[in-house]
């Protein structure tokens, strides 16, 4: 059996880690890669495979660092399951992400069970309920889908999520679940536990466990669906009618930050509040057009719509949202939506994924998958013909209108008078989208390009 990493290992790591999905350094030329740390993962006997639960820092050719969570095992024959996963082999050994390894990921849910203690790393049951310490690797898989970090089901009832960037300090989604699950909120999964190790002098969070919505289906499958199935209309019955569905989300949306606006801080943004924000939009556009210049041609207009904000009536009320609300990030379950991820934008700072922000935001994010689900179905049908454009945009409205309305219903908010800083909100998101598209699927950058051409055309 290999007990410890071997040598070379930061070299193997340094070539593997740029050419994930959720490294968020793309475009960025990378100096080196250094392990931080590896706290092992024990297991009831002294077998392979072994496990670590690693920190590697990226140094950045700018003198910027990111560190990265990366669960590693060891094995000195690698099963055919597991070459996906392959780093390197070194001196022998197959080293892997440990993500793909049932038998490891099962061994960090037997130590969250455990309330386990070991230097570098703290493992907790959350949710006042004993966890079944899962047995069966044919029931235990990643979830093949594209996300920032990664999420492994186990045994088809938890829901491991392990991050991938590390910062230091309180995670935000683990402060958001605590406080929904505290209110009894019902509309996101039971939080199960977490496992938190240190980054420098702070804690950190690696990993969460939550309770597997067996039988639920993402909204952003169930929006595809329903624009291909009625050729972009709104007839049709349950989800496949998804106007009427998306009434159902913006209610539950309403509930998750009435909730969160009970237990986390909340605070009015006056007048200077709503300067300083307008400005604050204004700098994150200039910064997305050194990543994508094809912004800049639309300057004027953008500056116009910013400039809008610092104008509206004060106070604003903000609070903790999620901050990075759209489709993927909802599941429609037996029992109704939930909404997941409350991370916030993976990339933007601790600090300014937990500060506080008027709801609005949240109400864009989602506007704005509307959006790229109709796009999406329109350019990239499974069988042709395409639903009719007009149709899609037909499909898109009355979902707009049904989400909106929904939140409206259980916030009793009238969106009329705030209507400038959704649209800012709703255009700061596109241009976002079209820095993140530029990087990641170049092809599908004219769906954001296109959104960021049509809400400044409005504002002439």
């Amino acid at each position: 059996m290999t007990t410890a990493l071997p040598d070379r290992i930061e070299t193997a790591l340094g070539a593997w880690i740029p050419r994930q999905r959720w490294f968020a350094g793309k475009g960025r030329a990378v100096l080196g890669t250094t392990l931080a740390s590896a706290v092992p993962l024990t297991g009831s006997q002294e077998a392979e495979p072994t496990g670590f639960l690693a920190l590697a820092h990226v140094c950045f050719a700018d003198g910027q660092a990111e560190t990265y969570h990366l669960p590693l095992g060891l094995r000195t024959h690698l099963p055919a399951a597991l070459e996906p996963y392959l780093i390197a082999r070194l001196e022998g050994i197959a080293v892997y992400d440990a993500g793909g390894d049932p038998e490891l990921m099962h061994r960090i849910v037997a130590l969250i069970a455990r309330d386990h203690d070991t230097p570098g790393a703290r493992f907790r049951s959350q949710g006042g309920r004993a966890l079944a310490v899962p047995t069966d690797t044919e029931r235990t898989r990643p979830l093949g889908v594209e996300q920032s970090n990664t999420s492994i089901v186990i045994d088809d009832r938890y829901l491991l999520k392990l991050f991938r960037r590390v910062v230091a300090g309180p995670n935000p989604e683990l402060e958001a679940l605590t406080a929904l699950q505290k209110a009894g909120n019902r509309n996101v999964p039971q939080l199960l536990g977490s496992v938190s190790g240190r980054h420098g002098a702070e804690e950190a969070t690696y990993g969460l466990l939550q309770h597997y919505e067996a039988h639920a289906h993402s909204g952003w499958d169930l929006a595809l669906r329903s624009v291909l199935l009625s050729g972009g209309g709104t007839s049709g019955s349950g989800t496949d009618s998804f106007p009427e569905a998306a009434g159902q989300l913006g209610a539950t949306v309403a509930t998750v930050h009435r909730d969160l606006a009970r237990q986390l801080p909340v605070a009015l943004l006056d007048r200077p509040g709503l300067e300083k924000l307008a400005v604050q939009l204004r700098r994150r556009y200039v910064r997305a057009c050194s990543g994508a210049p094809q912004l800049r041609r639309y300057e004027r207009l953008v500056h116009q719509v910013f400039a809008a904000v610092a104008t509206l009536p004060a106070p604003l009320p903000v609070q903790r949202v999620h901050g990075d609300l759209h489709l993927g990030q909802v599941l429609h379950s037996p029992r109704g939506w939930l909404v997941l991820d409350f991370e916030g934008e993976p990339a933007a700072p601790r600090e300014e994924r937990t500060a506080l922000t008027s709801p609005l935001k949240d109400l864009a994010g989602m506007l704005r998958s509307f959006d790229y689900a109709a796009q999406h179905a329109r350019r990239h049908p499974p069988v042709p013909p395409a639903p009719p454009a007009e149709d899609v945009r037909a499909w898109e409205e009355a979902s707009r209108a049904a989400f909106l309305a929904g939140y409206t219903a259980v916030t009793g908010l009238d969106p009329e008078p705030w209507r400038p800083l959704l649209r800012a909100y709703e255009l700061d998101k596109a241009v976002y989208e079209v820095v993140y598209e530029s990087r990641n699927r170049p092809s599908w950058v004219d769906i954001p390009l296109t959104a960021v051409e049509r809400m400044t055309a409005a504002a002439r």
